[in-house]
C-alpha cells in the first residue's frame, strides 16, 4: 500500500512542478518515448532561446538519483543521445540545403563516436 501511495504522491507532485498553483498545467509525458522526444525537441528550441533543461527530463533524472539508480541515469543519458541522433536523421531526410545536410552528417558522426 505504501508503494501505491508514493506513486500517487509522485504523480501529484510531478503534475504541479512546472506550473505550481496553476490548473491545467503541464502534464508529464505518458511514456519514456514521449519523455525522450519532448526533452530533445524542447532542448533544441531552448538552445536557441538560452533556457534551462526541460522540466520533465530533470524531474525524471532527480527521481532516479533520489533512488540511487546511477545506472538508470546513465541509461537515460544514452537514450537521450540516441533520440538526438534520431531527430537529426529525420531532419536530414527532409532537408534540401546541402550545407545543412553536411552539418547534420558531421554532428551525427560526432555523436555516434561519443556514444
Amino acid at each position: 500500500m505504501v508503494v501505491v501511495r508514493d506513486s500517487v504522491q509522485m504523480r501529484q507532485d510531478m503534475g504541479n512542478i512546472c506550473n505550481p498553483g496553476q490548473k491545467g498545467g503541464s502534464r508529464p509525458p505518458r511514456d519514456l518515448t514521449g519523455l525522450l522526444r519532448e526533452a530533445v525537441l524542447v532542448e533544441n528550441t531552448e538552445q536557441k532561446e538560452n533556457r534551462s533543461k526541460p522540466c520533465w527530463e530533470q524531474e525524471f533524472r532527480n527521481f532516479l538519483q533520489s533512488r540511487n539508480q546511477a545506472d538508470m541515469v546513465s541509461c537515460l543519458d544514452f537514450l537521450l543521445e540516441t533520440e538526438r541522433i534520431q531527430v537529426l536523421e529525420e531532419e536530414e531526410k527532409e532537408i534540401q540545403n546541402r550545407k545543412r545536410a553536411e552539418e547534420i552528417k558531421a554532428t551525427k558522426l560526432r555523436k555516434l563516436k561519443e556514444i
